[in-house]
């Protein structure tokens, strides 16, 4: 029995899409900078715990306390650090995607088929996302090396240690994503300008949060660490009731100071974040703000009608002697019947070897 028409339209589109965004990860994977962006995030990862009596702080509540490097407190202080990491770095890793595809010409040929403006976008901003997933993969394998090695808490547990990026890191990686393709779509944004706009947006972005703020709403926290603090103060006091009379601090991020060096921490056991719904529902206004960013994108997306920049004017001046133009390659004809059948085998190495 088949679906009804609007059913089988639906995925159609979900098919297309889904093909789509498999070649543009395909495509990403292979160019260098993708490797180099993974080896990066391997060692970031490697930094993200600093173990005790280290010179620089990436999360210390009060100044005194910090969880024990347990599965549960890995994987969430990696995942809240990788998603500022994505929204601060990963968003010019990430950027001119739409641009690479009006220079190269594929956006003119995007254009002329029955793709529409919407799924282009969506594809890109998901090509993205798929992109960051990728180097999250990455930090949770450093993140369970460098557990071992700290040996506060080896008990591996790859849900409490894995969940934490969907539900900390995931949102942020999918609002860079989206505000990446924006800023490609938008002329004046594409170039250096966007760069420098996008820096002082973090900027607000951080300082509007209120994460040292306890006060503050966690619904405004593009981080949630506003939430996660307040889950692991609620098990700080119960574990030591003398840390509620200490006046309330949080630092978030890497922290370097000489009142670090040859302080003491004192760790307790955090058996993990527990979520309630309302907390949960502080990560939707960001993967809204994403779907907005990709609709707004397409209000001012031109669907690649303006011509891509010109690298050099043909009357330029130049230094250097200008290469006569090679002489045209006559056709030849060639019979079918006096070609080499084709080998097949593994090909992989000559592959490597001709890049």
């Amino acid at each position: 029995m088949t679906g009804s028409p609007p059913a089988a339209a639906v995925r159609s589109t979900i098919s297309r899409l889904a093909r789509l965004v498999l070649a543009d990860v395909l495509d990403r994977t292979r160019q260098p900078t993708y490797l180099v962006s993974l080896l990066a995030m391997l060692w970031v990862g490697q930094h993200m715990l600093p173990p005790l009596g280290a010179p620089y702080r990436t999360m210390t509540l009060d100044l005194f306390y910090r969880p024990a490097y347990n599965a549960a407190w890995v994987g969430t202080l990696t995942a809240v650090l990788t998603g500022v990491w994505f929204v601060l770095i990963g968003f010019y890793q990430v950027k001119g995607s739409v641009e690479r595809d009006r220079r190269t010409g594929v956006g003119q040929i995007l254009a002329a088929t029955r793709v529409g403006t919407l799924t282009y976008l969506w594809v890109r901003t998901l090509g993205n996302f798929a992109v960051f997933a990728s180097q999250a993969a990455m930090v949770i394998l450093a993140a369970l090396f460098q557990q071992q090695v700290l040996g506060e808490d080896r008990r591996v547990d790859l849900v409490a240690t894995a969940l934490p990026f969907v539900l900390f890191a995931g949102p942020m990686a999918l609002f860079a994503s989206a505000a990446a393709v924006f800023f490609d779509c938008v002329r004046w944004l594409r170039g250096g300008l966007g760069n420098i706009a996008w820096f002082f947006l973090f900027g607000i972005l951080m300082v509007g949060s209120g994460v040292d703020d306890p006060r503050a709403s966690a619904w405004r926290d593009p981080t949630g660490a506003s939430v996660l603090v307040e889950d692991v103060r609620r098990v700080l006091i119960g574990t030591d009731p003398a840390a509620a009379n200490r006046p309330k601090s949080l630092s978030m991020g890497v922290n370097f100071g000489e009142r670090y060096r040859g302080h003491s921490l004192r760790t307790f056991t955090w058996p993990g974040m527990r979520w309630t719904p309302l907390q949960m529902a502080t990560r939707l206004p960001w993967i809204a703000l994403s779907a907005l960013f990709v609709f707004a994108g397409a209000l001012v997306f031109d669907r690649f009608s303006a011509a891509p920049r010109a690298q050099a004017s043909s009357g330029s001046r130049s230094w250097w002697p200008r290469a006569a133009a090679p002489a045209p390659i006559a056709p030849r004809s060639v019979s079918v019947a006096g070609l080499t059948p084709a080998r097949r085998g593994f090909a992989a190495f000559g592959v490597v070897r001709a890049e």
